[in-house]
């Protein structure tokens, strides 16, 4: 089993050194999920080696060796998923919020009541087109609801 010691130890630096090379920036997410499979690997690893120690003691001098190695193997990945999270880059900011077309809006509307009002129902009709494309809510709760405009609308 000594010759087989530096193979596995050089396996787990290797899978280390892997794991941390692609750690930071845009790749910080796929290895942090590298990472975490690598986790649940290990420690899978050091349960069935456990296992096998119970079940053929033995195999205790190597199993031992082994589950050390997953062990090492876990804490390493373990590492390699702090630094890919430390280096991941921040989430971009949200889209700014859309402009309020409210105060626009109803200024249309006070020049839709008054041609309302003054009996001009086709400035009534294009006020309303332009109002319904500025905000659609504004136009069914507000615009909408005024008696004079209903009047010309219908």
């Amino acid at each position: 089993m000594n010759a087989r010691r530096p193979a596995l130890a050089a396996l787990s630096l290797a899978l280390t050194v892997a794991l941390l090379a692609g750690g930071c920036g845009a790749q910080a997410a796929k290895t942090r999920r590298r990472a975490e499979l690598g986790i649940g690997i290990s420690l899978a690893g050091v349960l069935a080696t456990s296992l096998v120690i119970a079940a053929a003691p033995s195999t205790k001098p190597e199993s031992i060796v082994v589950t050390a190695i997953f062990g090492g193997l876990a804490v390493a990945s373990a590492v390699v998923y702090g630094v890919a999270f430390a280096n991941e880059p921040p989430p971009p900011p949200p889209p700014p919020p859309p402009p309020d077309r409210k105060p626009e809006a109803w200024a249309l509307t006070q020049q839709a009541q008054t041609a309302a009002r003054g009996n001009d129902c086709d400035t009534v009709k294009r006020l309303s087109e332009s109002v319904a494309a500025l905000d659609v809510e504004f136009h069914t709760v507000v615009f909408m609801r005024d008696v004079a405009i209903a009047v010309c609308l219908r």
